[in-house]
């Protein structure tokens, strides 16, 4: 079992192909594939400076769709035969190419993808654009009012 889904996961979106521990493919498969996806998922958020593992709800919730995509393709590509003739083979082959795909929008934006996975924040090592104001050295906050506007008024009339 992954730290994201389970086997038990991905076989109730293949409802009509009975998955067990003696089938082709097995749980023992998918649960493989399933390790895979997560490893890969996990190498790609740490190079993109995100932390692992994802612990937000909804950021979990997420994972598990696009690893249970991963795995259910192998699946669904297991199940065709590596025929381009058989549905469920390009079913697969799309399911699989479609993760491979989100992987590369992690290290293509990895403010936006840590922001998606943690509920709309994201840490400032993935932030694109410093500035003064937010990333100084001088212990000056916005909260604090050290950057204010200031305005200065003539008295002549």
């Amino acid at each position: 079992m992954g730290t994201y889904a389970s086997s038990s996961d991905v076989t109730a979106r293949i409802p009509t192909r009975p998955v067990g521990t003696s089938s082709a493919p097995s749980t023992t498969n998918i649960d493989a594939w399933i390790a895979g996806a997560e490893a890969k998922l996990a190498g790609r958020l740490s190079a993109a400076g995100i932390a692992v593992p994802v612990t937000n709800a909804d950021g979990i919730l997420i994972l598990r769709e696009w690893i249970c995509d991963y795995a259910q393709g192998r699946a669904l590509m297991a199940i065709g035969g590596g025929s381009d003739e058989d549905p469920s083979y390009t079913a697969g082959v799309a399911l699989v190419r479609g993760y491979q795909e989100w992987l590369d929008t992690i290290s293509q934006d990895p403010a936006g993808t840590e922001a998606e996975l943690n509920g709309g924040s994201s840490s400032s090592s993935n932030r694109l654009m410093r500035g003064y104001a937010i990333d100084n050295a001088d212990s000056k906050t916005i909260a604090a009012g050290d950057f204010d506007p200031t305005f200065t008024r003539d008295e002549v009339f």
